[in-house]
């Protein structure tokens, strides 16, 4: 199964930032199965629970302020993490070490390449002659859950570098 998801296209803050998430397919040993899986614009972590069981998502909004029926911005992808160590920055590009939860499929939206919810957005009909956004379909909130992808990457240990787009 090919993982690799470039989401440059549909994801915030392109143009600027830019996200590589790389996953160990093999050994938590073998850094010779580290393989690209995720690239994208600006990021979101953020840290959820409680003491007893704390995780953490990476995530990335679509791009054009786009959002759903509700107004609640859409997003490009959602990752849980069991673990996350920040392990420096330099150059102003961050580097996180951590692992793709084993036990939270519900929150696993993690899409395959192609998807693309933006080519079915409207403009919002609420929106339309103030601020004008990007709507998208109703059950495009988040990607939709891909078992095949799950079952693959669960558990897994993962670098994030959040840093900027270098220019030419």
């Amino acid at each position: 199964m090919d993982i690799y998801a470039d989401l440059r296209d549909i994801s915030r803050g392109a143009d600027k930032c830019l996200t590589t998430v790389t996953i160990r397919m093999g050994e938590w040993w073998d850094r010779a199965t580290d393989q690209p899986w995720l690239k994208f614009g600006m990021a979101d972590i953020r840290h959820f629970g409680d003491t007893d069981f704390p995780w953490w998502r990476l995530a990335a909004y679509l791009k054009s302020g786009a959002t759903d029926f509700e107004h609640d911005s859409a997003f490009a992808l959602r990752l849980p993490l069991a673990t996350l160590d920040y392990t420096f920055t330099m150059n102003h590009g961050s580097r996180f070490l951590g692992i793709v939860h084993p036990d939270m499929a519900d929150e696993f939206h993690v899409p395959l390449a192609g998807y693309s919810p933006l080519e079915k957005a409207n403009l919002c009909p609420h929106c339309k002659e103030t601020e004008a956004h990007l709507m998208v379909p109703e059950g495009n909130y988040v990607p939709p859950f891909e078992a095949e992808l799950w079952e693959a990457v669960r558990g897994r240990p993962v670098v994030i570098h959040l840093g900027r787009v270098e220019d030419d």
